[in-house]
């Protein structure tokens, strides 16, 4: 009888263990199924981050060249800024001079107008 029972109980057991190794297949094919999806979701997500990374590579890129051609125009504008600037300063250098040398000829207008009418009184 406790043979019986000992021949019982291993077959019990080894359902048991059946069971248990099922069991543990079933996990472990779950477990290679979400290691897939989660590789999968990782590549896409890093394909879509160097992507992007590109994209931003690409606009600053753009954005330095753009900068380089202002700073070039900027340095173009001083350069005309201090010739126009320099222009107007011999412009008014100019001015200055040439009412000076007017009111001069006012002036020695006026002397003239006054000896003509000093001759005409005599």
């Amino acid at each position: 009888m406790e043979l019986e029972s000992r021949k019982e109980e291993i077959f019990h057991f080894e359902n048991q263990i059946q069971d248990a190794e099922s069991q543990l297949n079933a996990k472990s094919q779950e477990v290679g199924t979400l290691s897939a999806k989660a590789e999968a979701k990782t590549g896409k997500q890093q394909a879509v981050l160097q992507a992007e990374a590109k994209h931003i590579d690409l606009q600053v890129a753009s954005l330095k060249k753009r900068l380089v051609a202002v700073q070039t125009d900027l340095v173009e504008k001083d350069e005309e800024l201090k010739t126009l600037s320099e222009a107007c300063q011999h412009g008014a250098t100019a001015v200055k001079a040439k009412e000076r040398e007017h009111k001069a000829l006012l002036e020695q207008h006026k002397e003239h107008k006054d000896e003509v009418s000093k001759l005409q009184e005599n």
